[in-house]
């Protein structure tokens, strides 16, 4: 029975296993596109964050300024939407 004193235990382990396996690269102007996706992504949810704000701010209860706001949440949603579907489907590039 082993240990957890038992440092052979630990020398039975391969470090290869250990590691992460690489991915081969993408082609050159597709290499760095997962990075672009997620900093876009994450613009557009602090867009829609701030637009949601905008939507509670009395001064906007114009039903002009509403419906503007709306049209704007709903683009937002969409944009956001499109880029996990492009990160989707870019991650089958990989393959």
């Amino acid at each position: 029975m082993n240990s957890f004193k038992d440092h052979s235990i630990f020398n039975q382990i391969n470090p290869e296993a250990l590691q992460p396996k690489e991915r081969k690269p993408l082609p050159f102007p597709l290499e760095n596109i997962e990075e672009d996706i997620a900093e876009c992504y994450s613009l557009v949810s602090r867009i829609h964050n701030k637009i949601k704000s905008a939507q509670l701010n009395p001064v906007n209860d114009t039903p002009a300024r509403k419906k503007r706001l709306h049209s704007l949440t709903y683009k937002t949603k969409t944009c956001m939407k499109l880029l996990k579907e492009i990160s989707v489907a870019s991650s089958e590039l990989w393959f």
